[in-house]
Protein backbone atom coordinates (compact mmCIF):
# COMPACT_ATOMS: atom_id res chain seq x y z
CA UNK A 1 0.00 0.00 0.00
CA UNK A 2 2.97 2.50 0.75
CA UNK A 3 4.38 1.79 -2.87
CA UNK A 4 0.94 2.46 -4.35
CA UNK A 5 0.89 5.46 -2.59
CA UNK A 6 4.14 6.58 -3.11
CA UNK A 7 3.94 5.75 -6.68
CA UNK A 8 0.58 7.79 -7.12
CA UNK A 9 2.28 10.60 -5.34
CA UNK A 10 5.10 10.81 -7.62
CA UNK A 11 2.79 11.12 -10.88
CA UNK A 12 0.45 13.71 -9.17
CA UNK A 13 3.20 16.04 -8.73
CA UNK A 14 4.73 15.39 -12.22
CA UNK A 15 1.55 15.77 -13.53
CA UNK A 16 0.99 19.21 -11.41
CA UNK A 17 4.68 19.73 -12.99
CA UNK A 18 3.33 19.53 -16.10
CA UNK A 19 0.36 21.43 -15.90
CA UNK A 20 1.98 24.46 -13.94
CA UNK A 21 4.61 25.01 -17.35
CA UNK A 22 1.64 24.21 -19.56
CA UNK A 23 -0.61 27.18 -17.78
CA UNK A 24 2.89 29.42 -17.03
CA UNK A 25 3.07 29.08 -21.28
CA UNK A 26 -0.27 30.35 -21.81
CA UNK A 27 -0.61 32.59 -18.99
CA UNK A 28 3.08 34.78 -19.36
CA UNK A 29 3.11 33.77 -23.40
CA UNK A 30 4.97 36.49 -24.82
CA UNK A 31 3.63 38.47 -27.78
CA UNK A 32 5.87 39.86 -30.44
CA UNK A 33 6.91 43.13 -29.63
CA UNK A 34 8.05 46.41 -31.67
CA UNK A 35 11.54 45.85 -30.49
CA UNK A 36 11.15 41.85 -31.84
CA UNK A 37 10.63 43.32 -35.42
CA UNK A 38 13.58 45.34 -35.52
CA UNK A 39 17.11 45.04 -35.87
CA UNK A 40 19.95 47.08 -34.21
CA UNK A 41 22.82 48.48 -36.03
CA UNK A 42 26.72 49.97 -35.32
CA UNK A 43 27.05 53.55 -36.75
CA UNK A 44 29.48 54.54 -38.87
CA UNK A 45 30.03 58.02 -39.95
CA UNK A 46 31.08 58.51 -44.18
CA UNK A 47 33.06 61.74 -43.95
CA UNK A 48 33.11 62.80 -48.15
CA UNK A 49 33.34 66.25 -47.20
CA UNK A 50 35.96 69.05 -46.55
CA UNK A 51 34.59 70.36 -42.91
CA UNK A 52 35.27 68.08 -39.65
CA UNK A 53 31.85 66.90 -38.02
CA UNK A 54 31.86 67.22 -34.85
CA UNK A 55 29.09 65.50 -33.47
CA UNK A 56 26.28 63.35 -35.78
CA UNK A 57 23.50 61.75 -34.08
CA UNK A 58 21.09 59.42 -35.66
CA UNK A 59 17.15 59.23 -34.18
CA UNK A 60 18.49 61.48 -30.89
CA UNK A 61 21.16 58.58 -30.39
CA UNK A 62 24.77 59.61 -30.32
CA UNK A 63 26.85 58.25 -33.13
CA UNK A 64 30.11 59.90 -32.92
CA UNK A 65 32.23 62.52 -34.87
CA UNK A 66 34.44 62.27 -38.18
CA UNK A 67 37.52 63.76 -39.45
CA UNK A 68 37.80 65.72 -42.97
CA UNK A 69 37.38 62.99 -45.86
CA UNK A 70 37.17 60.03 -43.09
CA UNK A 71 35.19 57.13 -42.31
CA UNK A 72 34.46 53.45 -42.74
CA UNK A 73 36.25 52.08 -40.41
CA UNK A 74 34.90 52.66 -36.86
CA UNK A 75 31.53 52.52 -34.78
CA UNK A 76 29.99 54.59 -32.54
CA UNK A 77 26.55 54.27 -31.16
CA UNK A 78 23.96 52.60 -32.74
CA UNK A 79 20.76 52.53 -34.35
CA UNK A 80 17.63 50.34 -34.76
CA UNK A 81 15.73 49.71 -37.89
CA UNK A 82 12.79 47.49 -38.84
CA UNK A 83 13.68 43.94 -40.06
CA UNK A 84 12.32 44.49 -43.33
CA UNK A 85 12.69 47.43 -45.71
CA UNK A 86 9.29 49.79 -46.56
CA UNK A 87 9.30 52.32 -48.82
CA UNK A 88 9.25 56.00 -47.11
CA UNK A 89 11.62 55.07 -44.23
CA UNK A 90 13.54 57.24 -43.04
CA UNK A 91 15.82 58.24 -39.69
CA UNK A 92 16.61 61.71 -38.68
CA UNK A 93 20.40 63.28 -38.22
CA UNK A 94 21.38 66.17 -36.13
CA UNK A 95 24.85 67.09 -36.77
CA UNK A 96 27.10 69.65 -36.40
CA UNK A 97 30.85 70.56 -38.25
CA UNK A 98 32.64 73.33 -37.81
CA UNK A 99 31.62 76.08 -39.51
CA UNK A 100 28.12 75.64 -37.28
CA UNK A 101 30.01 75.29 -34.49
CA UNK A 102 32.09 78.83 -35.44
CA UNK A 103 28.39 80.33 -35.61
CA UNK A 104 26.67 78.52 -32.58
CA UNK A 105 28.51 75.67 -30.28
CA UNK A 106 25.20 74.10 -29.05
CA UNK A 107 23.40 74.29 -33.07
CA UNK A 108 23.12 71.33 -35.24
CA UNK A 109 22.12 70.90 -38.74
CA UNK A 110 19.16 68.39 -39.33
CA UNK A 111 17.65 66.45 -41.58
CA UNK A 112 15.38 63.48 -42.03
CA UNK A 113 16.84 61.25 -44.51
CA UNK A 114 15.26 58.56 -46.51
CA UNK A 115 16.96 54.87 -45.99
CA UNK A 116 18.26 53.13 -48.83
CA UNK A 117 16.62 49.42 -49.48
CA UNK A 118 17.96 46.61 -48.31
CA UNK A 119 17.07 43.06 -47.96
CA UNK A 120 17.60 39.00 -47.30
CA UNK A 121 20.37 39.00 -45.44
CA UNK A 122 19.83 41.87 -42.75
CA UNK A 123 22.54 44.75 -42.58
CA UNK A 124 24.51 45.18 -39.31
CA UNK A 125 25.97 48.85 -39.97
CA UNK A 126 24.15 51.79 -40.38
CA UNK A 127 26.56 53.94 -42.85
CA UNK A 128 25.81 57.33 -42.72
CA UNK A 129 27.34 59.47 -45.44
CA UNK A 130 28.24 63.20 -45.58
CA UNK A 131 28.56 64.58 -49.16
CA UNK A 132 29.19 68.41 -49.94
CA UNK A 133 26.28 70.78 -49.80
CA UNK A 134 24.61 69.17 -46.89
CA UNK A 135 23.69 65.84 -48.84
CA UNK A 136 23.26 62.68 -46.77
CA UNK A 137 22.71 59.39 -47.63
CA UNK A 138 21.97 56.42 -45.79
CA UNK A 139 23.34 53.01 -46.36
CA UNK A 140 22.43 50.04 -44.36
CA UNK A 141 24.94 47.12 -45.47
CA UNK A 142 27.23 44.13 -44.00
CA UNK A 143 30.10 45.24 -46.52
CA UNK A 144 31.96 48.26 -45.95
CA UNK A 145 33.01 50.95 -48.45
CA UNK A 146 35.12 49.89 -51.40
CA UNK A 147 33.39 46.18 -51.05
CA UNK A 148 31.70 45.88 -54.57
CA UNK A 149 28.43 45.31 -53.15
CA UNK A 150 28.73 48.64 -51.37
CA UNK A 151 25.90 50.78 -52.46
CA UNK A 152 26.72 52.88 -55.00
CA UNK A 153 29.69 51.40 -55.41
CA UNK A 154 31.38 54.29 -52.90
CA UNK A 155 35.06 53.72 -51.63
CA UNK A 156 35.93 54.81 -48.18
CA UNK A 157 36.42 58.75 -48.25
CA UNK A 158 40.46 58.42 -47.31
CA UNK A 159 40.48 56.51 -50.63
CA UNK A 160 38.66 58.82 -52.86
CA UNK A 161 40.19 61.95 -51.55
CA UNK A 162 43.54 60.28 -52.03
CA UNK A 163 42.64 59.62 -55.92
CA UNK A 164 42.57 63.32 -56.37
CA UNK A 165 45.26 65.54 -56.70
CA UNK A 166 44.01 68.60 -55.54
CA UNK A 167 41.84 67.12 -52.30
CA UNK A 168 45.25 64.63 -51.52
CA UNK A 169 47.59 67.74 -51.50
CA UNK A 170 45.30 69.84 -49.75
CA UNK A 171 44.54 66.99 -46.87
CA UNK A 172 46.90 64.44 -47.13
CA UNK A 173 50.42 65.59 -47.96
Amino acid sequence: MMKENFTLLRWSTTAAALLFAVLALVVFKKEPSQQDSEIGLSVSILNYTDQPLGVVYVNDSWAGGMLIHGGGNSFAGSANLPRKWRPGLTVRVNWRDDALYQKDRNALHSAVVPVSPYTGNYPSILFVAFFPNQEIKVFPSSMGPGHPEFPEGLQRPETLCKANPICKEKFFD
